[in-house]
Formats: C-alpha cells, sequence, structure tokens
C-alpha cells in the first residue's frame, strides 16, 4: 500500500511544537489590512442594490472575514483540527479581539472593507468602524432636515452585521447574539473644501451627529448589542453607555 507523501513545507510545520503552532494560527487570524486610499482603488468588488435605489453597496471578492480560514481548515486533517482548537478557544473569550471596518462613502454608494478580522466571534470588544467621506461637499452626508443618506446607510450595515454576521450579504440569520462591548465611530471628510468658518462648522456636524447618536439610543436600536458608544469627528470625542439612563443631548453647544 502506497502513502501519499505531504509536501515538504507541512511536515517542517507539524514538526514544529504545538505551543508555536497556536501561536502561528493565531498570528494568521490577526493581520491586520490596508484600507483602500480611495473609491478608485477598491479593487474588485460587487455590487448590492439592497431593494433600495439610493442604497448601493460595493462588497470586496477578495476580503471575506471567513475566507482567510478557508484554506487552513481544508488544507490538511491534522492542521485543521488544529486550528478549529484555536478558533473554539479563542473566539468569545481572547480579550485581544479587537475589529476594525472601513466605509467609505461618496454619493449613493458605500465600500465595505474588513481591515482588522481575527475570527467569528460572539463578543467583540472594540469595533472601530471608519467612516470616510469621499463627497466634495456635505450635502449627500449632512442635510438641513439631519444626516443625509451616507448616515442611513452605515446603520443600515451595521443592522445587517448584527443579523448576518461580517459577511453582511448572508441569508440566513447567524445562530447567536453578537455582541459588542464599545462601537466607536470614526467619522472623517477625505475631500471637502475648508470651510470659511472651519471650526463653527466642525461644531454644528459633531453636534449634529451626537444629537442623531443619541436618537439612535433612545429608540433602543442597540440595546443588548452595544454596550458603550464613541463618536470621533477630528479631535472631538464622546461617548455614552447605551443601557444609562442618562443621555447628554448637549455634549456639544
Amino acid at each position: 500500500m502506497s502513502l501519499v507523501q505531504q509536501p515538504r513545507s507541512i511536515q517542517n510545520f507539524l514538526s514544529m511544537p504545538r505551543e508555536i503552532r497556536d501561536l502561528i494560527y493565531l498570528a494568521l487570524l490577526q493581520p491586520p489590512t490596508e484600507p483602500p486610499s480611495a473609491p478608485e482603488n477598491a479593487g474588485p468588488r460587487f455590487e448590492e442594490r439592497c431593494g433600495d435605489p439610493t442604497l448601493r453597496m460595493f462588497y470586496s471578492v477578495e476580503l471575506f472575514p471567513a475566507s482567510a480560514h478557508l484554506n487552513l481548515l481544508r488544507c490538511n486533517r491534522q492542521i485543521g483540527t488544529e486550528f478549529q482548537d484555536v478558533l473554539a478557544r479563542h473566539g468569545a473569550s481572547q480579550p485581544e479581539q479587537d475589529f476594525r471596518l472601513d466605509l467609505m462613502t461618496q454619493r449613493d454608494k458605500i465600500w465595505p472593507t474588513w481591515i482588522h478580522f481575527p475570527g467569528s466571534t460572539e463578543r467583540i470588544r472594540n469595533l472601530d468602524v471608519d467612516l470616510r467621506v469621499f463627497d466634495e461637499t456635505r450635502e449627500g452626508f449632512v442635510t438641513d432636515g439631519g444626516p443625509g443618506s451616507s448616515y442611513r446607510r452605515l446603520w443600515w450595515l451595521i443592522d445587517r452585521l448584527f443579523k448576518y454576521g461580517p459577511r453582511f450579504i448572508s441569508k440566513t440569520p447567524v445562530p447567536y447574539s453578537l455582541h459588542v462591548e464599545t462601537l466607536c465611530l470614526n467619522i472623517s471628510f477625505e475631500r471637502v473644501a475648508p470651510s470659511k468658518n472651519g471650526r463653527a462648522s466642525h461644531g454644528a456636524l459633531a453636534r449634529l451627529f451626537w444629537w442623531r447618536l443619541c436618537g439612535v439610543v433612545q429608540t433602543g436600536r442597540i440595546s443588548g448589542k452595544v454596550s458603550r458608544l464613541k463618536m470621533r469627528i477630528g479631535h472631538d470625542v464622546s461617548e455614552l453607555e447605551v443601557e444609562g439612563d442618562d443621555i447628554e443631548w448637549n455634549r456639544w453647544r
């Protein structure tokens, strides 16, 4: 009976101590990637209309979180078993499980890209969402009546994260309740021309977003899903407890 020879690289890897292999598995789970510099440099994407003509999502064909795991799970039975063990041991309890999601938005389009995705888990300590606005004005993001379409798309995508998991487009809800300890929205305007009253405009923008965040908390939309909300625009940072009774509506005056 002939035996199939394993590649020498796999033989060398399996000859390492198990503790070393586990560290390598963890390192492969947690490599951050660089965000696209601009929508025109976003790489291969496919579009989802979501039944709303004003809502166009462009998902990466290469950076789905689960795809990084599939090669390890399939390349070798022993490696797959060990990697599944690492996922089970470091999924929900690992304190380093911080996630980062980049969202580029321009007019009626948004490009989501996971920048740091350690692995599927039911609990996330910190989820940073970098919302980068590439419109040349703030009109597509902020209107006289409140936040514009880009802000609504942001919460639409976050709702899908909690329902369908990090792939967003799954047709089947995840079989667990995802919980985020701290959700931080980092908002930046990449191509907005400087305002004549830059500081005043900045303060009004921060106040507008803070009011909307308070409104989201007050409606109970994220109750039980997020413990703490943070918002960062420029150098201004504020946060609130989702389950707290007192909401500081006048954080910015």
